[in-house]
């Protein structure tokens, strides 16, 4: 339920990547009020995990990477971070959101200037 096949890549569900979830830049205390968005995810995606579970293979919270594969049986996304380590993300359940199940990343294709404090880029494009 949680990856559907569609256009050739599959489709998670997301709360931390909707925009309509967040007030001056937080997120909704009120975990009713959340929204999941509907996030593609494809071979080659940039994406950024968003939880910290596993700091020896770098599978933090702002590790980014891309993805290399969908395993169906398992459920699994397979990503190869920028320290070349290869991760396999499962969905998990996040009590912090009200229980909801969803993989630990978001699209790692842009943020905004808050999140990004303090990181060190090699491209910026403002718009």
């Amino acid at each position: 339920r949680m990856a559907e096949r569609r256009r050739g890549g599959r489709q998670h569900l997301c709360l931390v990547s909707n925009p309509q979830n967040y007030t001056d830049g937080q997120l909704f205390e009120d975990v009713q009020r959340l929204k999941p968005l509907r996030l593609p995810i494809f071979h080659g995606m940039r994406v950024v995990f968003t939880r910290n579970v596993r700091k020896d293979i770098d599978y933090v919270n702002g590790m980014e990477g891309s993805v290399l594969s969908f395993d169906a049986c398992s459920q699994a996304v397979e990503v190869l971070t920028e320290t070349k380590f290869r991760v396999n993300l499962r969905p998990r359940s996040d009590m912090d959101l009200g229980g909801f199940t969803c993989y630990p990343l978001k699209g790692g294709y842009s943020d905004t200037v808050i999140k990004l404090q303090g990181a060190e880029l090699q491209q910026v494009m403002d718009l």
